[in-house]
């Protein structure tokens, strides 16, 4: 989201606790692990409460905004700085929000805000009538908070409409706001203060709204409140999906090794375990659930001499926004997408299916595929029945 700068004042960007500059936190917070492309610059920001007042059938709900934050404070900044990378670090649901054509409903004020059909604030307001609503027909107990509203832009990109993060907090103790519901100076964040969150990829949600046919701009996370009013209110409908949860462990798996710098030999190997795991997990007749720690300790078991990559697989998939799920079921091709690659040109002239062990960049090795990084090419070592099948074009 927001630049990944140095540690503000020596303290560590994701709980604000002092630290030594070559030390890690005992947060566990790794910055080494955040492979960051975009940069997400906050351009708003605003808090609103939700206060529960006396009304004449009983208690109800009432909403108030704050205004809106200057962005250049120091405590503005450490806030928004600790807060994402508490989001970032927290397991997440990923969906889309449900069509919903009525005038007042969420999905309409956020394109009347994507118009600028109406300003930030206005546009805050139309989210918490939606919440007061929500909050108010909830039959659960519910005790109010500050729910805090940041949209971030990507620098130096006008064609994006950034993304917007909604985050509901405790107002008391752990997170201190002034008289405008600016935050102040505040203490290291505990994770379990985060009650409920929720970050929308706008530019995804403009795209493919209402038909919802592409990926999921939903990320939401459920924190100390069990409360299902957050989700309502923004009309979230989890959107699983087991093909987008393997191919993105796919992708994290391959960032991971290459962020690791393993060695060709040793990301085989992961390659190979994640493939075989895969396998007899889409064969188990009782529990074809996996997760990402599964996945962890998979890359561990495949590399026990190597200590580097303990207890790291599972911050570097969630700082880095893989949208997987929770749980994810393998089909009995799943495994096929760890240990192989394929590769082809953009008109399809010629396909690859590769396994992951039959390749290397040794060109004295007995590999039967060499890579030649210098030029970009392949050397494939043909077999007798393979060379007739080129002789009978090139013959």
């Amino acid at each position: 989201m927001a630049d990944n700068n140095e540690k503000l004042n020596n303290n560590c960007p994701a709980c604000g606790s002092k630290i030594d500059s070559d030390e890690l936190c005992d947060c566990g917070y790794d910055p080494s692990l955040e492979v960051q492309e975009e940069i997400y610059v906050p351009q708003f920001a605003l808090t609103a409460t939700l206060d529960k007042v006396s009304g004449e059938l009983g208690p109800i709900f009432k909403e108030s905004l704050g205004e809106v934050w200057t962005l250049d404070t120091e405590d503005v900044q450490l806030f928004i700085q600790q807060i994402e990378k508490k989001f970032k670090l927290k397991r997440k649901l990923h969906g889309v929000i449900d069509e919903n054509k009525m005038p007042l409903s969420t999905p309409s004020s956020f394109n009347k805000y994507l118009n600028k059909d109406i300003d930030f604030k206005s546009f805050v307001q139309s989210v918490m009538d939606r919440m007061r609503s929500e909050a108010n027909n909830d039959k659960s107990r519910l005790s109010g908070g500050a729910i805090v509203f940041i949209h971030y832009n990507v620098d130096n990109d006008k064609e994006s409409f950034g993304r917007l993060f909604i985050i509901m907090v405790d107002r008391k103790g752990v997170f201190n706001f002034d008289k405008d519901l600016i935050p102040e100076k505040l203490p290291s964040i505990d994770i379990d203060s985060l009650r409920q969150a929720v970050l929308v990829d706008l530019t995804l949600f403009k795209a493919s709204y209402p038909e919802n046919d592409s990926e999921p701009y939903l990320h939401f996370i459920s924190g100390r409140s069990s409360s299902e009013f957050f989700k309502r209110a923004l009309g979230c409908n989890p959107k699983i999906d087991n093909n987008r949860s393997i191919d993105e462990t796919n992708r994290a798996v391959d960032d991971f090794v290459k962020v690791m710098n393993l060695r060709h030999i040793d990301r085989v190997k992961v390659k190979q375990a994640v493939e075989v795991l895969m396998k007899a997990k889409a064969k188990d007749p009782h529990d074809r659930k996996l997760t990402i720690e599964d996945i962890e300790k998979c890359i561990e078991k495949a590399l026990p001499e190597n200590k580097d990559i303990k207890g790291r697989f599972v911050q570097f998939a969630d700082i880095n926004e893989y949208v997987i799920d929770d749980f994810f079921e393998p089909s009995r091709f799943s495994g096929s997408n760890f240990g192989e690659i394929k590769i082809s040109d953009a008109e399809r002239d010629y396909e690859c299916k590769i396994s992951v062990d039959a390749i290397s960049d040794d060109q004295s090795s007995n590999a039967k595929i060499i890579y030649d990084r210098a030029n970009g090419q392949l050397i494939i070592r043909l077999t007798h029945d393979g060379i007739l099948e080129v002789e009978k074009i090139v013959g």
